[in-house]
């Protein structure tokens, strides 16, 4: 639900740039991540005073939040590259179900096929043979490797750095000007140099 704030937009702004609120010795000792979030945590506190802390999912609260993960912030122009590269098969929901899995290793271990399968948003007799041909169209583009087991099954996959497989893509121009230029802009944003 959209939150109507009665206070003029004047005073609203003041909130987000009023930077007398970090002292400037302080600022100098934070990141910008730090930074960022006092501010968000004082519009947090503007736009929506009545809601508790309990009721969000904040990473920062180690005591109780269990069972997440880091993913890049350009994650959705990545989605987009490798759906580009998949015409009608799309390969993000995949993708994202393994992301979702992985350590800092960097290795997903596959314990079972089909929970994948259906994490990736297929179901049916055929999702665990449309999981995996999704799965193969993610190694031709170089996204993920795989190790088989014996029995063919795969049993664990190693995600690569999705920047630079993007950036080798669209020096074989397989992805668009306009794919490559939204992620670039956004690793910039973001302080990324993987597409340097």
């Amino acid at each position: 639900m959209v939150k109507r704030h009665p206070q003029p937009f004047a005073e609203l702004s003041q909130v987000i740039l009023d930077s007398k609120e970090i002292p400037m010795t302080k600022k100098k000792d934070m990141s910008y991540a730090q930074q960022r979030t006092e501010k968000e945590i004082k519009l947090r506190n503007q736009f929506w005073p009545e809601v508790k802390e309990d009721e969000l999912w904040l990473r920062t609260d180690k005591e109780n939040t269990k069972g997440f993960t880091t993913i890049p912030r350009g994650m959705p122009q990545i989605s987009q590259a490798m759906d580009y590269c998949s015409k009608n098969k799309p390969l993000s929901a995949v993708y994202f179900a393994l992301w979702c899995r992985v350590y800092d290793s960097g290795v997903v271990t596959i314990e079972n096929q089909r929970d994948l399968a259906y994490e990736s948003g297929f179901s049916g007799q055929r999702a665990e043979s449309t999981w995996v041909s999704r799965m193969k169209r993610l190694v031709e583009l170089g996204f993920v490797e795989i190790h088989k087991k014996p029995s063919g099954d795969i049993d664990f996959v190693l995600i690569k750095n999705p920047y630079k497989v993007i950036k080798r893509l669209y020096a074989d121009k397989e992805i668009s000007q306009a794919i490559y230029d939204a992620l670039y802009i956004r690793a910039e944003q973001v302080g990324a140099t993987d597409l340097d």
